[in-house]
């Protein structure tokens, strides 16, 4: 597998600076290379996004469910293509890979991205009602539309590569916006044989181009007056500076925050178990899905420690990515490896006990669940990203509101109970994203609203909310009573 991809505006092609050679984790094998945005070049690219704009928000809503359609058909027949690509540039265990592709763009998958935007493209966001007063008042009617707001400047990380392109390509072309995507160095090969693939149906349409580029660049796009939004996937430390500089534009950050399980007494313990395990350690816990929290009624505390512990045994074992049993992997850097160890030793000297793992041998870090840890630790040393997660046990579903509250776990709480009363309390006591009961996913599901709640800026997330964040609305008040 050899590559070698450039950056596009319709059908030209632009040289960049020297390319970046990409080095597979897997086997260091070379799977190709990719070039870097010019400073010139990212002129050329405003330009193009820019004119381009002006096209699509004047195309009809059916035209561009239509091109989505075209374009998620051509990506579903490279689907396998795209899913070994990830795999061996990220080290993402195939069998997830495929399973994020299928979520992405499967033609057979009714609620993948792609067919989601294709419904949401032509989905009525416009109200038009009456107005009853004053006298003359059925003369009178209101409209609020919905319209694109322009230009959107994006950055996406790595962990889950293909199901966030996907995403911020079906968002911005269903809402009638054009886009620049700049793709994480982690994964650049493969989101740029995503936007190549996409751009050979576009054809001339320069609506959505992925360009590799600096960070210093990204800014210097940012304060461009051609830019109208910031659409950012990524840390919240980076979203803190960018913040400082979109001060006049539309912001969406979406910084993740974490997610927290909580295991009620009444539920399923050996299916919250496995559920927990796959949501923690699936791909070596690299994804902003990832729980790092598990909230355990304090009366089945000892029986679900050991279901959670046999589950890592027979599920959660490091493995090769190349198999397709493999849930858990290598992780991608050696330094995020390292900085978990720091973080363990820590915990570990802060009074944590290991129930699993611990232990890392060079890019593989051991599935490891730890107990014993004081929530003021945890608030002052926030879990780095991987396959670890800590157990704390609760007395009630109030208790839980309270720790993940302290804890800012702010993403996603996923609930095991019985009770649809919990589910009700936690609806209305915490400020989270999104609450799921009694299962977890490990890619975005289709209509499920997602937000990062405590971030500044903190934007929609979830092909029908996101276009929602990327239009603005207009209002409209017909009179038709002309007096006399």
């Amino acid at each position: 597998m050899s590559n070698s991809l450039k950056v596009k505006i319709g059908l030209e092609v632009l040289e960049g600076e020297s390319p970046v050679e990409v080095i597979s984790p897997v086997d260091g094998s070379t799977l190709g290379d990719y070039s870097q945005l010019t400073s010139d070049e990212l002129e050329r690219v405003l330009d193009a996004a820019f004119k381009g704009f002006d096209e699509i928000r004047r195309t009809e809503p059916k035209e561009r469910a239509d091109i989505i359609g075209d374009v998620g058909r051509a990506l579903n027949d490279a689907l396998d293509e795209l899913a070994e690509l990830m795999m061996m540039e990220t080290g993402k265990p195939i069998s997830l890979a495929a399973a994020e592709a299928r979520t992405a763009f499967s033609i057979r998958n009714p609620d993948s991205v792609f067919n989601t935007g294709v419904s949401e493209a032509t989905r009525n966001r416009n109200i038009v009602e009456p107005l009853f007063v004053p006298v003359g008042s059925l003369q009178r009617m209101n409209m609020v539309r919905r319209f694109p707001r322009g230009t959107v400047l994006s950055s996406i990380p790595h962990t889950n590569a293909l199901t966030l392109a996907a995403h911020q390509f079906v968002t911005a072309i269903a809402s009638g916006n054009t886009m620049i995507l700049k793709p994480p160095t982690d994964a650049a090969l493969t989101v740029m044989r995503f936007s190549e693939i996409a751009q050979d149906v576009l054809g001339e349409r320069a609506w959505f181009i992925t360009a590799p580029m600096s960070y210093e660049l990204f800014k210097n796009a940012l304060l461009d007056q051609r830019i109208q939004m910031l659409s950012f996937f990524g840390s919240l430390p980076i979203a803190n500076k960018l913040r400082t500089l979109a001060t006049c534009r539309h912001m969406a950050f979406y910084t993740g925050g974490g997610a927290t399980a909580i295991v009620m007494n009444d539920c399923d313990v050996k299916y919250a178990a496995e559920c927990i395990c796959r949501g923690a350690f699936a791909n070596a816990g690299q994804s902003g899905f990832a729980i790092e929290a598990v909230l355990v009624h304090e009366t089945i505390y000892p029986q679900f420690r050991d279901r959670l512990a046999n589950a890592v045994e027979t599920l959660a074992q490091p493995g090769d990515p190349l198999d397709k049993d493999t849930l858990v992997a290598a992780m991608k850097k050696i330094e995020d490896a390292e900085k978990l160890e720091e973080w363990i030793s820590s915990a570990k000297s802060a009074g944590a006990r290991f129930v699993t793992g611990g232990k890392r041998n060079d890019r593989v870090f051991e599935p490891t669940i730890i107990e014993d840890v004081e929530i003021k630790f945890l608030i002052a040393n926030p879990r780095p990203m991987g396959p670890v997660c800590v157990m704390l046990p609760i007395g009630d579903i109030e208790d839980a509101v309270e720790i993940v509250d302290s804890l800012k776990k702010d993403f996603i709480v996923s609930l095991f109970s019985r009770e649809q009363d919990d589910a009700l309390l936690l609806l209305q006591n915490l400020n989270v994203g999104t609450i799921i009961t009694n299962e977890y996913p490990l890619e975005m599901e289709s209509g499920v609203l997602y937000r990062s709640a405590n971030t500044c800026g903190g934007g929609l997330a979830g092909v029908r909310f996101a276009i929602e964040e990327m239009t603005e609305p207009r209002n409209l008040l017909f009179n038709n009573f002309w007096g006399g």
